[in-house]
């Protein structure tokens, strides 16, 4: 087309379709590789975040498993004390019936 006012010819109506059907191309392709982009940049994003939550559900865990440690190592230490106390008043029981008894006595 010469200007606005010269009739499109065939031709000219080829070119032009030929020319609309490269940018659409291109337009596609761009848009291709923009999606490709944004699901690179999203799967990155999950990974992320995926390590995140992984790392503070270990941090909580830690700190759960730590308190446990510490309450089993209280309650070891209570039933060692315990024993030890029984030992005792067993070895005095014991005293007290050899006395009783008339048994010699360590």
């Amino acid at each position: 087309m010469k200007d606005d006012v010269t009739p499109a010819t065939k031709r000219d109506l080829r070119e032009l379709e030929t020319a609309l059907k490269r940018d659409v191309r291109n337009v596609e392709t761009a848009l291709k590789r923009d999606v490709r982009k944004l699901e690179i940049a999203l799967k990155r994003d999950v990974q992320n975040q995926f390590q995140e939550f992984e790392k503070r559900i270990r941090r909580h865990f830690e700190v759960v498993l730590e308190d446990y440690r510490h309450d089993l190592a209280g309650v070891n230490h209570d039933e060692i004390e315990a024993m030890k106390d029984r030992q005792r008043n067993h070895e005095q029981r014991i005293a007290t019936l050899e006395r009783s008894a008339g048994m010699v006595t360590h």
